[in-house]
């Protein structure tokens, strides 16, 4: 059974604007009142924030509040899966309840991140592979499809599924042997004076590194030139390492969640909901804990707040706006809320490898780099790379304006 909701937009001020369902008043089908609040009303539990891609304007949550109505019963009414979206809180209680539901007894015993743990995989990079440079000209853009949720559930991709151990990994005598590193994190400060390599790397301000981007600039340092700083036993450990049997396939946890929603996006290709609850599994399973306090709460209730991993707290944000002004705080020593948040430095750095292969496709024409996307002057051949397709968005006689602003200028 659905349940009351509202969808909203956040204006610059702070305050909402809101839609409310049928359910809370108005004619017959959705009500086309709109209301503002300083806060969203707590008396609706159910509340669902307009996508990225609808104006921030009554004319964008209306629109966004019609489309809903729409995929929402496009999903809960179909012969593969049918799953009830307005039930559930919000689009991120959506996400998680139906990989739940879905990854049933497969993931529940996995090992709670340490606080240790945390610290290692905080100083990873842990961000997609970027590169933009100023260009204006023909393009090429090839997009992976679904490119996290199949690397979640590949049968290559390992997970940790207990907590590892500290200890000192002597990096250079493995390269020089050819043993493999052990799956885990490292400190070793990797360079480059090739200009080229920050097109397929992704290099860490604080030095540290999964075994997955290690090998890959190993692997690759003749041809870009990388540098190895490796530390000594005196220095201190140095890794964060895993046993071989604490590791997982992906496939044995996320298989029957891809394939459901996969099978299910076939007949309902424009479903953005259903894209959602694809595409945001990994950010839900590797959220931080975090709370949000003013600054007088924080000295009433005299917490340990700071900018570093020495506090218990640590500042990742202060919002401040005319009805708003408090700091989201991270929670250092319980820091995610799933044991599968383990996953996200080695997620993102296998990722980045696969999206470095295809630039090294052709390196000197590429133009962009985000993620899942290649951009190139020049038209490739994809044949023998899985689950890339190209993408309109990113082909055509483009203007790009550079890293810091990303998104493309179509010219005639």
């Amino acid at each position: 059974m659905s349940k009351p909701y509202i969808t909203y937009f956040q204006m610059k001020c702070g305050s909402f604007r809101v839609m409310k369902s049928d359910t809370l008043g108005g004619a017959q089908g959705d009500t086309d009142e709109m209301f503002t609040y300083e806060r969203l009303p707590e008396s609706v539990k159910n509340k669902y924030h307009v996508f990225k891609g609808y104006e921030a304007s009554d004319d964008g949550l209306s629109d966004f509040h019609a489309d809903f109505k729409v995929w929402c019963n496009e999903l809960k009414k179909n012969d593969v899966y049918n799953i009830n979206y307005s039930y559930y809180f919000s689009h991120r209680t959506a996400v998680d309840t139906i990989f739940k539901r879905l990854a049933k007894g497969k993931f529940e015993g996995i090992q709670e991140v340490s606080e240790l743990e945390g610290v290692y995989m905080g100083k990873c990079h842990n961000g997609g592979l970027t590169y933009c440079e100023e260009y204006t000209g023909q393009c090429h853009g090839y997009d992976f499809n679904a490119y996290y949720p199949r690397t979640l559930a590949s049968r290559i991709f390992e997970i940790p599924v207990r907590q590892g151990e500290e200890c000192y990994t002597n990096i250079f005598k493995l390269f020089k042997s050819k043993t493999p590193l052990k799956y885990g994190m490292y400190k070793v400060k990797i360079t480059s004076a090739n200009p080229e390599a920050k097109k397929v790397f992704a290099f860490s301000k604080k030095n540290h590194y999964t075994h997955y981007s290690i090998q890959f600039a190993r692997d690759n340092m003749k041809e870009f030139d990388f540098k190895f700083a490796y530390y000594k036993e005196d220095d201190g450990y140095n890794s964060y390492v895993y046993d071989d049997d604490d590791l997982i396939k992906g496939d044995e946890i996320f298989s029957k969640w891809l394939k459901t929603l996969t099978d299910l996006r076939a007949i309902l290709p424009k479903n953005k909901l259903l894209k959602h609850l694809l595409t945001s599994l990994w950010g839900c399973v590797t959220r931080s804990k975090s709370i949000n306090r003013t600054y007088e709460d924080i000295i009433d209730q005299k917490l340990d707040v700071g900018h570093g991993d020495e506090t218990h707290y640590q500042i990742h944000d202060h919002v401040i706006n005319d009805k708003n002004d408090y700091y989201v705080l991270h929670n250092n020593r319980e820091r995610y809320y799933y044991g599968l948040a383990r996953i996200k430095p080695f997620l993102v750095s296998y990722a980045r490898n696969r999206t470095a292969k295809v630039g090294m496709k052709d390196i000197d024409s590429v133009i962009r780099i985000h993620t899942d996307n290649v951009t190139f002057n020049a038209e490739q051949d994809m044949n023998g790379v899985k689950n890339i397709l190209p993408e309109d968005k990113t082909t055509g006689h483009l203007k790009w304006r550079g890293i810091v602003n990303q998104k493309p200028i179509r010219l005639p």
